[in-house]
């Protein structure tokens, strides 16, 4: 499938690729705001071309349950490796001291 899509807001290039394509794009605006999308030129299958589009965006397509659409979403942050405090013989007796407390378990009777 040949392809022609000029780099612009991600709304309109979802909907550009969507007519050039045949496949249904699905997407909250507010999803897509303020996002641009990569110039995508040549020919390759629609999902090449969609991948393409949203390479170097915070946003990611997923085939939904209809093989023929495809769901537009933001991709899921990045978790970090968090350091882990040394342990030293203090830090044990300390720990057995502190409880865990949960978010949710923090209120008070």
């Amino acid at each position: 499938m040949r392809f022609d899509l000029p780099a612009e807001g991600a709304e309109a290039a979802l909907k550009r690729f969507s007519q050039q394509a045949g496949v249904e794009v699905l997407f909250p605006t507010g999803v897509v705001a303020g996002v641009r999308t990569t110039a995508v030129r040549g020919d390759m299958t629609a999902r090449e071309a969609i991948d393409a589009m949203l390479a170097g965006t915070a946003l990611v397509a997923v085939a939904g349950k209809n093989t023929e659409s495809l769901t537009v979403r933001r991709k899921p942050p990045a978790k970090e490796a968090e350091p882990k405090p040394a342990k030293t013989a203090g830090s044990a007796q300390n720990s057995a001291k502190k409880k865990p407390v949960n978010r949710t378990q923090a209120k008070n009777p």
